[in-house]
């Protein structure tokens, strides 16, 4: 299985602060010597070897996680906006099949399905997984004129939903799926 972390955020999605690129180019240049810059391929080369913690980024955008099994299967848990960014991933799931899990409904975990690329794909197929009832109403509900100028209905047309019993155990492609409640502002 292969997870990935497009989004670890809560609340509010924040880009990477001044300070930060600051720290990040100050532990650049503590590192450089003069080999590394004789050439496009040194200077490549370098900057291929720098740890991730410099390198890149995280915790900007909110809750997104992918998760893959050894079968291609996708699970998507949360659609802050983290997926926007998983969207535009050239690493498509297998028959474009994308099994979104929503923990909950706060605005942090739902705030970047409008702007999942792939929901819009008329040969995508996704799947919405939720514990709430009328889950489908209310993200139909963000997408509402005048809160977001394209509506649900410019959504693929291959869109189910499927409302989950807390405690229910089941299985999505070759991975098993258990929906446990947890103790969180609201319900989750």
């Amino acid at each position: 299985m292969k997870v990935r972390f497009y989004g670890v955020r809560g609340s509010i999605p924040a880009p990477v602060s001044s300070k930060q690129i600051q720290s990040k180019i100050t532990a650049v240049i503590q590192r450089i010597s003069a080999k590394d810059i004789v050439s496009a391929d040194a200077r490549e080369k370098f900057i291929s070897e720098l740890p991730s913690w410099i390198f890149g980024t995280a915790g900007g955008n909110t809750s997104c996680i992918e998760l893959r099994g050894n079968d291609n299967t996708e699970v998507v848990l949360d659609a802050g906006t983290g997926i926007r960014v998983l969207g535009k991933s050239s690493d498509k799931p297998a028959h474009k099949t994308y099994n979104l899990f929503l923990s909950h409904l706060h605005w942090d975990h739902i705030q970047g399905l409008p702007f999942f690329d792939p929901a819009y794909a008329p040969d995508t197929s996704l799947n919405i997984y939720s514990c709430t009832e009328g889950t489908e109403e209310y993200l139909r509900a963000q997408q509402r004129s005048p809160y977001y100028p394209a509506g649900f209905e410019k959504f693929t047309k291959n869109i189910t939903f499927r409302t989950v019993a807390p405690g229910s155990t089941f299985m999505v492609g070759g991975l098993t799926v258990s929906a446990c409640e947890m103790s969180h502002p609201g319900r989750s």
